[in-house]
């Protein structure tokens, strides 16, 4: 019984003496973080990060930075990604629209349709800028750089869409009105460089014009390299500057009017 007795005094003994062995481990590791954040900051414990507290930490988790809201792209996370398609300049990879899917080329023929076969719709946009006007509000994902370029589903060929005709090619879709005006662009999409633009024509004259054109150079290069798209730039503007200098280069969801960039990150 007193040897029982001896044995539990020794035990006891043991876990005290390893208890203030963690502790005194503990306390040294403590300093040492300590002298590292003084080291780090200059401030001892006054981290950033530290004195966020807990609505710092649930930012951290959601991708957030201290002072930009969730839907705000940040100036480094912009300059970085402006960076990257400057690297991606004149390649196929330069700075594609929003869900935009690869397509193999495969030889196409533009099928003019005739004028009096095209849907004799009422008249919804008296200008161009009013369709601008209209897919900036509504959807802002299809303006893409200088061009609209609204994604469609169907396979290449004429269409009517709401009671408006349009002309479904490679994933978009192209006004094709008999009466209204349209400002179609042949852009090549590896460097966004204009080849040539159809200012002031029916929209299915100058989409007629700018596919044929088109299809005979990519059909030279064998790729999908050459897009029409109507473009809701004026005559003023400078097509020959490179794109990536834009403010709005590395940006689909871009506020022109106020210059600020709503992308997701």
């Amino acid at each position: 019984m007193k040897l029982k007795f001896l044995s539990l005094i020794l035990l006891f003994n043991l876990t005290v003496a390893e208890s203030f062995a963690n502790e005194s481990r503990r306390g040294e590791l403590r300093e040492q973080n300590r002298q590292r954040n003084t080291r780090n900051t200059g401030s001892g414990y006054n981290n950033p990060r530290r004195e966020q507290g807990h609505n710092g930490r649930v930012q951290q988790r959601n991708g957030q930075r201290s002072g930009y809201p969730r839907n705000r792209i940040t100036p480094e996370q912009f300059r970085r990604r402006n960076q990257q398609y400057r690297n991606s300049y004149g390649t196929p990879r330069y700075h594609n629209p929003i869900n935009y899917t690869p397509i193999n080329y495969r030889r196409y023929y533009h099928r003019p349709i005739p004028i009096v076969n095209i849907f004799n719709h009422r008249r919804a946009y008296s200008t161009p800028f009013q369709y601008y006007n209209q897919v900036n509000n509504t959807y802002r994902a299809a303006l893409y750089m200088n061009w609209i370029l609204y994604p469609a589903t169907g396979v290449n060929g004429y269409t009517v869409v709401n009671n408006y005709p349009y002309y479904i090619y490679n994933g978009y879709r192209h006004r094709y009105s008999s009466f209204e005006t349209c400002n179609y662009q042949l852009f090549d999409k590896n460097n966004h460089q204009v080849i040539q633009t159809f200012w002031n024509n029916n929209c299915a004259n100058g989409y007629n014009f700018c596919a044929n054109m088109r299809d005979n150079m990519n059909e030279q290069l064998w790729e999908n390299r050459y897009e029409c798209a109507e473009t809701f730039r004026n005559r003023q503007f400078n097509f020959s500057t490179p794109t990536y200098e834009d403010r709005s280069a590395g940006c689909y969801n871009f506020d022109r009017l106020n210059g600020i960039c709503y992308d997701e990150y």
